[in-house]
């Protein structure tokens, strides 16, 4: 079965997602997604490193610093919130791109499932 990473890029564009960081790998390929608001599962569940991303609608260091434990080079806001400059120098200093959509988390979760459901059908039709 073909590889389903999305790049960091095609995700940007699938949430209409603005990049507030500096830092911003478009190529990097993204392989899991953690959906919470629970930093305790982002420690108990997630799989650790750059391929996987963080959407949450918290906007606090707490986010930050629990992504960086588990070395999650990507979060995402959701819902619009406000980022301060603090927020995103802080990513910055941990290599961390930050992102920002208008989506709810929900919307994310399933804009995603669509997208990663086409890549494998259009997989599947060609391979016959």
């Amino acid at each position: 079965m073909k590889n389903t990473n999305i790049k960091l890029e095609t995700l940007k564009n699938i949430l209409n997602a603005e990049v507030l960081t500096e830092n911003f790998p478009e190529k990097l390929e993204i392989c899991y997604f953690c959906c919470t608001e629970l930093m305790s599962d982002v420690l108990a569940f997630t799989h650790e490193g750059d391929s996987t991303v963080l959407i949450t609608a918290l906007s606090n260091s707490q986010t930050l610093r629990t992504a960086e434990m588990v070395d999650i080079k990507v979060v995402v806001i959701v819902r619009g919130k406000t980022i301060d400059r603090q927020l995103i120098e802080l990513a910055e200093e941990n290599g961390i791109t930050l992102l920002r959509t208008e989506e709810a988390m929900f919307e994310v979760a399933g804009k995603l499932c669509s997208h990663i459901k086409d890549e494998c059908n259009k997989e599947k039709s060609k391979n016959g």
